[in-house]
């Protein structure tokens, strides 16, 4: 049985976990996406001042709702890693990710003080991406060292979802292979409820699709090939099962309505012999859609399905 495969997560705003517009993706990816505090929310006393913004205090409603709602069905937990008042008692890994978060925090303030004496509307723009930029790479620092922090903690494996492309340098295999099939998931857009990802997460034979593609993430991360050459294998796949797939519904809806077109005739005729033709149809109709269930398991790609079905439900 593979080990469970988790996300760990800075969500965009602490205080709008409903708004945020990867978090859908990741729960089609990951068993149990892990976010390293519980969302900000406010006090009673804030939310009756007539001063307080409407808009906040029903949104401070809906994500409370929403957070209780997905930590019931397990699709997120929050956690908080124990403190470490002293950095040198880190080991090497975990030290040197720290240093490098406080580095870029520290990088970051730099551009910050410039902003309040720009003159154009350049200059402003290229130092607030420049501080943008540094943050997320200490977000995507300490990312990272909160993954390793809990893998120590918790049994499964832990991937740091990271917001600056430049933060993937130096990762391993695994999780490169880990985001390249997250970036082939679907986006389901606001409008998707919520109930219907939960619905098709726990799917009996959704989840066996999915853990057929943990075990290919598996094989691929310890396999020779380079991260360019799982990537084509993962396209070509991706194309083959696609075609498989269309060819194998259209057997299967051109079987099934030759059966219901005999069945049509059996039930507009009067003779016995046609009585029994129509029960042996519907024999054959139950056998049919089994036999072809059966064969769907066998197609070529089979091994990336679960992305397929996840798009077919969800783009």
């Amino acid at each position: 049985m593979p080990m469970a495969k988790n996300a760990v997560y800075k969500v965009n705003s602490l205080s709008n976990l409903s708004a945020d517009p990867l978090i859908k993706r990741l729960a089609l990816g990951f068993d149990t996406i892990y976010i390293d505090r519980p969302l900000a929310s406010f006090t009673e006393e804030e939310l009756s001042d007539p001063d307080f913004p409407e808009d906040f205090a029903e949104r401070n409603c809906q994500d409370s709702a929403l957070s209780d709602y997905l930590l019931d069905m397990k699709v997120i937990s929050f956690f908080e890693l124990p403190f470490v008042p002293d950095i040198s008692k880190l080991d090497g890994v975990e030290r040197a990710l720290l240093e490098k978060a406080i580095s870029y925090i520290q990088q970051s303030d730099e551009p910050k003080k410039q902003l309040e004496e720009a003159q154009s509307i350049n200059e402003i723009n290229e130092l607030s991406y420049k501080s943008n930029h540094l943050f997320e790479r200490a977000s995507d620092s300490l990312s990272r060292y909160k993954a390793i922090g809990l893998s120590k903690h918790v049994q499964g494996e832990f991937y740091p979802i990271l917001r600056s492309e430049q933060s993937f340098t130096g990762e391993g295999t695994k999780t490169t292979v880990v985001q390249l099939v997250l970036n082939n998931l679907p986006q389901p857009g606001p409008d998707t409820p919520w109930e219907a990802i939960i619905d098709f997460r726990r799917d009996e034979s959704t989840r066996l699709q999915y853990l057929a593609l943990i075990n290919w993430i598996n094989e691929m991360a310890t396999s020779s090939l380079t991260v360019n050459e799982i990537s084509e294998k993962l396209e070509y796949l991706s194309l083959d099962y696609k075609r498989s797939i269309e060819r194998h519904r259209l057997k299967w809806k051109t079987e099934i309505l030759e059966i219901i077109a005999a069945v049509g005739v059996g039930l507009f005729t009067g003779n016995l012999p046609a009585a029994v033709n129509l029960a042996s149809n519907f024999v054959k109709m139950g056998t049919t859609v089994l036999n072809l269930r059966g064969e769907e398991g066998k197609l070529p790609g089979k091994e990336i399905a679960y992305i397929y079905r996840a798009n077919r439900a969800f783009y």
